[in-house]
């Protein structure tokens, strides 16, 4: 596990070593087709959730959606091995 702290991708770190995820710390597409579409068709799913929500002025839907895609885009940055990178390609 690496040691700096990243908000948010930190927290997704550690509740992926407790679960026996996997995190990468080397930028890198997944040689399994499967790990990153799973992160793909999860955040679209959370997209349309948004806009559904947006659509229909369900505030507490937008914040959900909101916190899912954040949640998932974090486990993209662990899959791809970004964390210690992503401060830099977010500014």
């Amino acid at each position: 596990m690496e040691n700096k702290y990243v908000p948010f991708v930190s927290e997704v770190e550690t509740f992926n070593t407790t679960m026996g995820k996997p995190n990468f710390y080397t930028p890198n597409i997944p040689e399994e087709d499967w790990q990153w579409e799973f992160v793909y068709n999860f955040i679209m799913e959370e997209l349309n959730e948004y806009k559904e929500a947006c659509e229909q002025k369900d505030i507490v839907g937008v914040a959900d959606a909101l916190g899912d895609i954040m949640y998932v885009l974090c486990n993209g940055v662990m899959l791809h091995g970004m964390k210690d990178k992503f401060t830099d390609v977010y500014n």
